[in-house]
């Protein structure tokens, strides 16, 4: 006869349900074997083990599957799309998956791309949410090369500026501003040719479309939207660490 694999075999249902009932009556009371059967006939055969222990116990064991089932749920993908419809199509279009994502924004938003235009209609939602909700928001940008050699500060401060007076017309609270320094040298060129969104370290999108009416609305693009705490918290660490390394850097007074 199998041995019963203990709470792991259980449904995320049966946990929940199983919780449910242990929340119920005092937390001293222990486990019996009709706790479990008001849970199901699936908890009495796989959880019989806890009989006999204080409900408060049990109810920390079924939180700590239950933590830990949601932890590990298989990442959820969608295909991002800029560009015509086939006749047949389960893509996201890039502009709607893009504006979703900034006003789905609780905690913080970071974003990273190399062309910028149009960006009342694209970042509006974002500055809303960091009106309402004082939600952070980091800008990691590519600056153009330098070529007839301006002083770099006041260089990358005007080019910031310009942008953010095209592109950010809403005024205070602006995002903070990073960049990669290798783009402003005038040879050999080097780029910031990301493009990504990582929303409240949560859910990313990974796409070849800049953050441009062309990128959003006309090109042919791709990407991925990745809803995955994980790979979402590993994304965020690379620029991080980028950042801590210095290999870009924080514009001051942006």
């Amino acid at each position: 006869m199998k041995k019963p694999g203990g709470l792991t075999e259980l449904s995320s249902s049966d946990l929940e349900r199983l919780h449910a009932v242990l929340s119920q009556d005092s937390a001293q009371a222990t486990v019996t074997e009709a706790t479990l059967s008001a849970a199901g006939d699936t908890c009495v055969r796989v959880a019989a083990e806890m009989i006999g222990l204080p409900r408060a116990a049990a109810r920390f064991a079924v939180d700590a599957a239950l933590a830990e089932r949601r932890a590990t749920r298989a990442a959820k993908l969608d295909l991002v799309w800029t560009g015509p419809d086939p006749r047949v199509s389960t893509a996201r279009y890039t502009a709607n998956a893009v504006r979703e994502l900034f006003a789905s924004a609780k905690k913080s938003v970071l974003v990273a791309g190399y062309s910028f235009d149009h960006g009342t209609d694209i970042f509006e939602p974002l500055h809303a949410a960091m009106r309402d909700r004082e939600v952070s928001a980091s800008l990691f940008l590519d600056i153009a090369t330098n070529e007839f050699g301006e002083e770099p500060k006041r260089y990358v401060d005007n080019f910031v500026k310009n942008l953010l007076t095209k592109n950010w017309p809403f005024g205070a609270p602006f995002p903070t501003v990073y960049y990669y320094p290798p783009t402003i040298v005038n040879g050999p060129y080097a780029s910031l040719h990301a493009k990504c969104i990582v929303v409240d370290e949560r859910k990313a999108l990974v796409t070849s479309a800049n953050f441009t009416d062309r990128g959003q609305t006309r090109n042919i693009e791709v990407g991925v939207l990745i809803d995955d705490a994980a790979f979402a918290k590993q994304l965020l660490e690379q620029w991080w660490q980028a950042v801590s390394a210095g290999v870009v850097v924080k514009v001051p007074h942006a």
